[in-house]
C-alpha cells in the first residue's frame, strides 16, 4: 500500500490536484498548486516525509505560509484515503 500511495502522490498532476483542491473546497490558488506540483516533482526527499507520506513542514515553511501547508495536508490525505477506498484486495 505505501509504495502504491508514493507512486500516486509521486505520479499527480496539476489537473488532478486543482480537481482535488475544488472537491475539498480549499480555496488554494493555482500558484500554490503549481509550487507544490513542482516540489513534489522536483524536490520529492524534501518535500515528503516517505516513512509517512506525510509532508514535511520545516521545508514547506521556506516556501509558504502555515495556512497554505495546512491546506496543503489537507489534500495530500484526501489524497491518500482516495487511494485507500478506491485499493482493492
Amino acid at each position: 500500500m505505501h509504495e502504491l500511495m508514493k507512486t500516486k502522490v509521486n505520479e499527480l498532476t496539476l489537473e488532478e490536484l486543482s480537481y482535488l483542491n475544488e472537491l475539498n473546497n480549499l480555496h488554494l490558488h493555482l500558484d500554490d498548486l503549481i509550487l507544490l506540483h513542482h516540489l513534489i516533482k522536483q524536490q520529492w526527499h524534501n518535500t515528503i516525509i516517505e516513512s509517512t507520506l506525510s509532508l514535511n513542514e520545516e521545508f514547506l515553511k521556506n516556501y509558504v505560509n502555515v495556512i497554505i501547508i495546512s491546506k496543503y495536508k489537507e489534500l495530500i490525505t484526501s489524497i491518500k484515503w482516495s487511494i485507500i477506498e478506491n485499493y482493492s484486495f
